[in-house]
């Protein structure tokens, strides 16, 4: 879901000047395509089962589900470069402490 403020700065004018920025500092530099990078990440659930169905009375709210607790959260990251190379996918997984 996309925060309010997000959306509401997501606009063809604030885009348009973002790109104007980015040439403008990508010229003032001289940045190559093959220094330009970007990254996103994606957080997952492992062990959460698939979509479930929930038959509930019409006038219930706040429908809960119930899971066994077994679930990891990892994070995939992607990145590509402006020249068309792309880094292999890397995964970040919950750290152990050791004492």
């Amino acid at each position: 879901m996309l925060e309010e403020c997000r959306a509401m700065s997501l606009n063809p004018t604030v885009v348009r000047q973002f790109f104007v920025m980015l040439e403008s500092v990508i010229k003032e530099y001289e940045i190559q395509p093959k220094n330009m990078y970007n990254m996103d990440e994606k957080g997952i659930q492992l062990g959460m089962a698939g979509r479930i169905t929930v038959v509930v009375d019409r006038d219930q709210r706040g429908v809960q589900t119930i899971a066994n607790g077994n679930r990891e959260l990892v994070t995939i990251l992607e990145c590509l470069c402006a020249d068309g190379d792309a880094l292999a996918p890397s995964f970040v997984f919950q750290g152990q402490r050791r004492d």
